[in-house]
């Protein structure tokens, strides 16, 4: 569960103080308020997660990426989540660099900062153990800090070379495959970076626009078997067989029944490769 999260300069947002977040959150606000680019920026750590700077800043045009009334061209984004794992909750920050591509396309983003570490300490009056921390001593430099289990099982610091271009979800497989060839070994870290990755894969955002309910009156083919719903319910056939009887599917068909004006019940079949 993401438990807070703060961003400054991206679209209209800016944010001086971390927002706390629930199981469940209400945005309220007028049109253009920043409601849509607030879940859009949290769907951006995603993104960071699973593909990488390089790849979704080449998406999404500078204009529409940058706050248009900052004369900054860089972005913080921080976030604390609970990946729901053996690991305490986890906080990353991250600082990056948009140029305008428009006009350089060879000006590539890079990483201004970036850090990985624990929410919270382990042990009372000191910082949080953590994983990763990079550009710390000169902004962009490369140069990244990792403690470091010794044979004395002493941790100490050291440092290694990562790209700036880049985000350390990216790199962790080579930066773990460069520690193991110098005999080091990084506590905990990969397998962190891992929970983070597989723990925003499951994330799924749905608006009600993308979503045709005149297509529930038509039988639903079937062509496989699916844990994941797709936004336009193009595999919705599919999603039920696999989630009739999960928790899962309970709310997905609860959250539907409220978009409708009178009470209804949904009941379904399956025939041979379609569902009624």
């Amino acid at each position: 569960m993401i438990e807070e999260f703060k961003i400054k300069n991206y679209k209209n947002l800016k944010f001086n103080e971390e927002i706390t977040l629930k199981e469940i959150n209400l945005l309220i606000g007028a049109n253009g308020s920043g409601k849509s680019n607030f879940i859009d920026a949290i769907l951006l750590f995603k993104d960071f997660a699973e593909k990488g700077l390089r790849k979704i800043i080449s998406t999404r045009k500078f204009e529409e990426i940058l706050n248009k009334y900052t004369e900054n061209e860089d972005i913080k984004l921080e976030i604390s989540l609970n990946t729901e794992t053996n690991y305490p909750s986890l906080r990353y920050k991250l600082s990056f660099y948009v140029p305008d591509m428009e006009d350089n396309p060879y000006n590539f983003p890079s990483i201004l900062e970036e850090k990985l570490s624990y929410r919270k300490s382990l042990a009372p009056s000191k910082e949080p153990f953590s994983f990763i921390e990079c550009h710390s001593l000169k902004v962009g430099s490369g140069k990244c800090e990792f403690p470091v289990l010794t044979k004395s099982r002493k941790i100490i610091s050291q440092r290694t070379e990562a790209s700036p271009e880049e985000t350390i979800f990216v790199q962790s497989e080579e930066i773990l495959r460069k520690f193991v060839m110098e005999n080091r070994y990084i506590p905990k870290f990969y397998n962190v970076v891992k929970s983070i990755r597989s723990y925003v894969e499951k994330w799924r955002h749905f608006a009600m626009s993308e979503i045709n309910l005149a297509n529930l009156k038509k039988p639903l083919k079937i062509t496989g078997i699916t844990d994941k719903l797709l936004p336009n319910l193009e595999n919705l056939g599919e999603f039920l067989i696999n989630n009739k009887y999960t928790e899962g599917g309970a709310i997905f068909l609860d959250r539907l029944k409220s978009y409708f004006n009178q009470s209804i019940n949904f009941e379904f079949q399956q025939l041979g490769g379609y569902i009624y």
